[in-house]
């Protein structure tokens, strides 16, 4: 009875979370992620809808790799000395002005441009994510510099190609 009581206060407890988390699509298509995380996740459930005939292993092998590509061009680009847990995959050398929001944004990018394109041959998921790094990259902040924002996409894609686990892609 106990393990019941605490399963369903954990599963109350994440669904409220999420609904305060996560803002209402038509928010953030009209002004671009305040959370590149998140915005990248909407990316990610948006394509789930496109695809056809996929069943739910492929699609959750995707979301795991780009996740794991955000997560460690995150930890990359961290300075060593703050780093709280350990790279999944990789920890890419990242110089300590590297913008972490660019390096969300390459990951995301390079992992599922490369990982949705059989899921519905009549859709172009290139296009998709296309658009979605354009849109993430306009919110990123004005103070970091166009170097800045060169590095994390470096740093980004390099996370991308370790945790794709395809060491030609590029």
């Amino acid at each position: 009875m106990r393990h019941r009581t605490s399963m369903l206060a954990v599963a109350v407890l994440t669904v409220a979370g999420s609904a305060v988390l996560v803002p209402p699509r038509e928010a953030v298509a009209a002004s671009g992620p305040t959370d590149h995380v998140l915005f990248w996740n909407k990316v990610l459930l948006d394509a789930y809808r496109q695809t056809r005939n996929t069943g739910p292993g492929p699609l959750a092998h995707a979301g795991a790799v780009m996740h794991t590509a955000i997560w460690d061009a995150v930890d990359s680009v961290v300075p060593a000395a703050d780093r709280r847990f350990r790279p999944y995959r990789t920890v890419v050398p990242a110089p300590g002005t590297a913008s972490v929001e660019a390096a969300i944004d390459q990951a995301a990018h390079d992992t599922l441009t490369g990982l949705f394109p059989g899921f519905n041959p009549g859709h172009d998921f290139a296009a998709d994510f296309r658009q979605a790094l354009a849109t993430a990259r306009a919110t990123i902040p004005a103070s970091a510099t166009e170097t800045a924002r060169d590095q994390g996409a470096a740093v980004g894609s390099e996370a991308a190609r370790v945790a794709s686990g395809n060491p030609n892609s590029r």
